[in-house]
């Protein structure tokens, strides 16, 4: 099937009312020609529901905050944007927010957690984001507390230098969160008084149920005891993936290294620690898959009319199809005749491709294209997945991703 075909289905088939409804406002923190706000809690005060954020480069100081508000806050592509964290609650059922391209991480000290997800019953999608937390506290990383459908793409997720809290960098509680292309490391062990701190896991997952796909888990290294301070054995390093909990947790893995931690070192006579497992499972039930998941990046925003930018990485000679929607959509339960989960949200459509060649992988230069907005449009959010069909396997989902599609005077 032509790109041009597929520009066509995918802008007229699945254009209309989300993009109709909302609005993109530009935040640049140094003010240049077309921003709209400086700060990005100026432009909450006046955003609605469903409406994105645009950011140019620039550090931005604060939390940002949304209880039961649909938002998208998207990194301009080239952008280095830095935002302090994000907290996500209330979300209700039928309501989705997006975060891409942009880095999570306090600019000063906080007890507060870089990101957190609690009590929504919507869905979030968070791409192309690194999050880690502020230096030496008690902070973390990332929690997902009571959360209907979370999912994160191509992510970075790690504690900053040391494991203080003892909590994973990705904490999973009662929630259900799919992990595409993501890497995720535990915390190191950290000298005490006696001994060391224990380091902690890459992700736990605590009666919840996740999906880890074509992504990397390193537990935590252990901590090596400084030198001031009486002998002491090195600490052990911590599993990729703990599961636990009261047996609730379900956890299904494909086409992922799970890697333990290191054991920490120690001054003669004191030993080394001991390195940890690739998975801790206290409570729950840890499912294996075949295949191999694609990879899967789609350059964003994009200039209308502007040739896009992709990534396409699977089994060679494997046939795939690309699912396509306006908004992300819930991670749907594990389905008997499909390897992953998917995540795009209804309306989907189904577009045929073309076989992999004997590389595996696809890009731009063998599959060019454009999108063009249709009339009366200044943007259209796109969400896209790849499935894959394998020769001695099902179908195996691939990493999603967000495209948000932009007139040029944005």
């Amino acid at each position: 099937m032509r790109t041009s075909l597929i520009a066509f289905l995918a802008a007229s088939v699945l254009a209309a009312p989300p993009a109709l409804a909302s609005s993109v406002w530009v935040v640049d923190a140094s003010n240049g020609p077309g921003t709209d706000f400086t700060t990005i809690q100026a432009a909450l005060a006046v955003a609605g529901e469903g409406d994105t954020l645009l950011l140019r480069t620039g550090n931005y100081a604060g939390f940002v905050t949304l209880d039961d508000f649909a938002l998208s806050i998207i990194g301009d592509r080239g952008a280095n944007v830095t935002i302090d964290g994000l907290v996500v609650q209330n979300l209700s059922a039928g309501k989705s927010m997006v975060v891409r391209g942009v880095r999570l991480s306090p600019l000063a000290l906080t007890l507060q957690t870089t990101a957190t997800f609690t009590n929504c019953a919507g869905v979030v999608h968070v791409e192309g984001t690194t999050i880690t937390d502020a230096p030496l506290t008690p902070a973390g990383s990332v929690r997902v507390t009571s959360c209907a459908s979370v999912t994160f793409a191509r992510c970075t997720i790690y504690e900053s230098a040391a494991a203080v809290n003892g909590v994973a960098s990705l904490a999973v509680n009662g929630s259900n969160v799919a992990v595409f292309g993501c890497t995720v490391q535990g915390g190191v062990g950290q000298p005490a008084l006696v001994g060391v701190s224990p380091a902690t896991a890459a992700m736990s997952v605590t009666d919840g149920v996740a999906t880890i796909s074509a992504s990397t888990l390193i537990g935590g290294t252990g901590g090596t005891p400084g030198s001031l301070v009486p002998c002491s054995n090195g600490g052990d390093g911590r599993g990729a993936l703990r599961l636990d909990g009261t047996g609730l947790s379900v956890v299904e893995v494909i086409d992922s290294v799970l890697t333990g931690g290191n054991g920490g070192g120690a001054f003669p006579p004191c030993t080394p620690g001991n390195a940890g497992p690739p998975t801790e499972v206290v409570a729950g039930t840890l499912v294996n898959r075949a295949g191999v998941a694609p990879r899967f990046r789609f350059d964003s925003p994009l200039r209308t009319g502007s040739p896009w930018s992709f990534e396409l990485d699977a089994l060679p000679g494997s046939f795939f199809w690309i699912v396509i929607g306006v908004v992300p959509g819930p991670i749907q339960p594990f389905d008997p005749v499909l390897n992953g989960v998917l995540t795009v949200g209804a309306p989907q459509l189904l577009v045929p491709l073309v076989a992999l060649p004997p590389s595996g992988s696809l890009d731009e230069s063998v599959l060019p294209g454009t999108f063009v907005l249709p009339p009366g449009l200044t943007h259209l959010p796109l969400f896209f997945q790849p499935l894959t069909s394998e020769p001695t396997f099902k179908l195996v989902a691939g990493t999603p991703s967000a495209l948000l599609l932009l007139d040029p005077s944005f």
